[in-house]
């Protein structure tokens, strides 16, 4: 019996499926002591437009302290009709395979991996495969949804 290989996507969450800097930005606002309106919605990597590059322990503190004391990736919103989207390419028979690179702090992997898995759950985005990793080409997919410029070069 030959099985028909299933066409696979590869799907990261931060900023595709989870919409990380909107989940952010009040836990920043709080770490910074600051009103989350004094926060621009538009940023980049590092976010020096919140000023975390200047706090003490820059951007490594601050999600540290969102991961660890605010369990930012069980707390993230969704995309918008990001978890519909991804519950009609599986019943599509598209296998969905979740790459992320959500192990950014050392020593809390167990963390990260718990609140990514119960999020998963909570917003009920279906998958077979989930990867936690940086170089995310060396994870096969037919597709990728990415929004990393540096990972779709890499791709």
């Amino acid at each position: 019996m030959t099985r028909e290989r299933r066409f696979v996507i590869g799907v990261d969450l931060d900023g595709v499926c989870a919409d990380f800097y909107g989940g952010l930005r009040p836990i920043a606002a709080e770490w910074l002591g600051v009103n989350v309106t004094s926060l621009p919605e538009r940023v980049t990597w590092g976010l020096p437009e919140w000023g975390v590059d200047m706090a003490p322990g820059g951007y490594e503190a601050l999600h540290r302290f969102a991961v660890t004391q605010r369990e930012l990736f069980r707390v993230l919103p969704p995309m918008p009709g990001g978890p519909a989207a991804l519950r009609k390419l599986s019943a599509e028979n598209v296998r969905i395979r979740i790459i992320t690179h959500r192990f950014f702090i050392k020593h809390f992997h167990q963390v990260a991996a718990r609140q990514t898995i119960e999020w998963l759950d909570y917003h009920d985005i279906p998958y077979w495969d989930l990867c936690f990793m940086q170089e995310k080409a060396a994870v096969g997919a037919d597709l990728y949804l990415e929004d990393s410029p540096r990972n779709v070069e890499l791709l």
